[in-house]
């Protein structure tokens, strides 16, 4: 008979019937999460006074040396024996390793910081992150890069957390096993992660769904966020240009146009104006030319012996209306 489907101790989701009865996890992810929140202790346990022994006996030794040696202690570090298993395979260990970045105890702050450098702070002084509680030798770092070994001096607590490396990169635990480099979580796996909640009076751990005021607090962070980026895409774009001088351009442009109106209206009056004066002027030349003629058939009607004085006066008259015909038609071509 198959077992009834149940729900896992740590997340929402529900255990097939194909599994184990007795499976309380429904994933090595939820497994290994209910196991940090049961045994590791948190790092707000560990305050700057844990470590005061330590301080104190640094703090002697630089009184000591400041009457032979005046240069600065800048840091101090630490050398322990780790676990029997790896003493033969890494030897003595250094804390904090010089040849990796390590995690270092909050600051003044409550910062973590991971640092790659080969001692603790000295001022303001900073407890130092060992796997277990013991003894260790102390080396003094100072300023000009001279070192001074003080001898061995206890550390009160250690940092289960913080492991061991051999030379190829293989990570060991405070007892000495190894650990495999397994593969990557899974997507699925990833999302089986529930938020750290804090726990009861006795320990235990209860799942909680979200409240309402976390479901606000998303909401006012995306709202930030969409604000924020409003803010920076309206500092990116670029205002629109000033057309004040275009403005000025185009109406000074106008002034000109109309300007340059005026003028062609003005000469093509006077071009009308000029021809209908060259148009009077025709006109009286033909009239003039046509009187001539009747003058001249009066007069060799009238006297043939007088035909040639006429003739002449006749012929002075045309040239005297040819003549008045040029000049007007000169006058008109001047204006066009």
């Amino acid at each position: 008979m198959l077992p009834a489907p149940h729900k896992c101790a740590l997340c929402p989701d529900q255990i097939g019937t194909t599994e184990r009865s007795d499976k309380e996890f429904c994933s090595d992810a939820c497994r290994s999460l209910n196991w940090q929140r049961n045994n590791r202790v948190p790092i707000s346990a560990y305050t700057v006074e844990d470590f005061e022994g330590l301080r104190a006996v640094i703090s002697r030794a630089e009184q000591r040396l400041a009457e032979f040696k005046r240069i600065r202690i800048i840091g101090y570090s630490l050398k322990g024996d780790p676990p029997r298993a790896l003493l033969a395979r890494i030897g003595r260990v250094e804390f904090p390793d010089p040849a990796r970045k390590t995690k270092r105890f909050p600051d003044e702050s409550g910062v973590t910081r991971v640092l790659r450098g080969s001692y603790f702070r000295w001022a303001p002084f900073e407890p130092p992150r060992v796997p277990v509680a013991g003894y260790y030798d102390v080396t003094l770092h100072f300023e000009d890069g001279s070192v001074l070994v003080m001898g061995e001096h206890e550390v009160a607590k250690g940092f289960p957390s913080v492991l061991y490396y051999d030379k190829e990169g293989n990570r060991y635990d405070v007892k000495g096993k190894m650990i495999p480099k397994g593969k990557p979580a899974t997507p699925k796996a990833r999302r089986k992660y529930v938020p750290r909640k804090h726990s009861t009076p006795n320990d235990s751990v209860v799942p909680v769904e979200p409240t309402i005021l976390e479901h606000i607090r998303v909401a006012v962070a995306r709202a930030v966020q969409a604000e924020r980026e409003v803010d920076r895409l309206r500092g990116q774009a670029t205002p629109p240009p000033d057309n004040r001088e275009q403005a000025t351009r185009l109406d000074s442009i106008s002034e000109q146009v109309a300007m340059l109106t005026a003028k062609l209206n003005a000469a093509e009056s006077q071009i009308s104006q000029a021809e209908a004066r060259a148009a009077r002027a025709e006109a009286q030349l033909a009239q003039t030319l046509e009187t001539v003629r009747s003058m001249k058939q009066t007069a060799l009607s009238a006297c043939g012996g007088c035909s040639g004085q006429i003739s002449a006066r006749a012929w002075q008259a045309v040239g005297a209306g040819r003549n008045t015909a040029a000049v007007s038609s000169g006058e008109s071509s001047n204006r066009r």
